[in-house]
């Protein structure tokens, strides 16, 4: 490449990696009891299969100076998936009195490019820099908890298939 003199700098990048999450408190896998009167009664259920949240990353990316690094370009592509996400959930109120119990309710993925432009001007007595960057990112719900099928608030919701917390109203004609 050295007789490509217009290129300056020229450099692909790739990574991977896995993430765990563990961030739900000690021991909410195990049933939890307190004692009431001459007995004992639960105060949270365990779930023997919780397991740590898991997150994935794949970039690629490309960096490029030109006419001696006057102009930088950066490009970046994405994949982000998180698998087992830890959710507490509340038990129907016929079970009892009892604390939000922890499940792996499912899996998000997120993808998305990133580009980056800039012009440097160092060779006068007047410098400056110009940059400007896009970016997009698109969010999937890939799987819920087989007891899940959405996950809903007052104003978002959350299927298989849409974006995380989708904003959702009434439909009017």
């Amino acid at each position: 490449m050295q007789d490509v003199s217009w290129i300056s700098d020229l450099k692909l990048r790739a990574s991977t990696g896995k993430l765990g999450n563990q961030e739900i408190g000690n021991y909410n896998y195990l049933t939890l009891y307190r004692r009431l009167g001459e007995g004992y009664v639960p105060s949270r259920y365990g779930n023997d299969n919780l397991k740590w949240e898991t997150t994935k990353q794949d970039n690629i990316g490309l960096d490029m100076g030109l006419f001696k690094n006057k102009i930088y370009l950066t490009a970046d592509y994405f994949k982000k998936t998180t698998s087992g996400i830890l959710l507490p959930v509340d038990l129907p109120s016929f079970v009892g009195d009892v604390m939000p119990t922890y499940i792996n309710s499912g899996e998000v993925t997120n993808k998305g490019f990133e580009l980056s432009m800039g012009y440097k001007n160092n060779d006068h007595a007047f410098k400056y820099n110009v940059n400007a960057n896009i970016a997009t990112v698109t969010n999937r719900v890939e799987q819920l908890h087989p007891n899940l099928k959405s996950i809903s608030t007052k104003v978002s919701k959350t299927e298989v298939g849409h974006p995380l917390n989708s904003f959702y109203g009434y439909q009017m004609i």
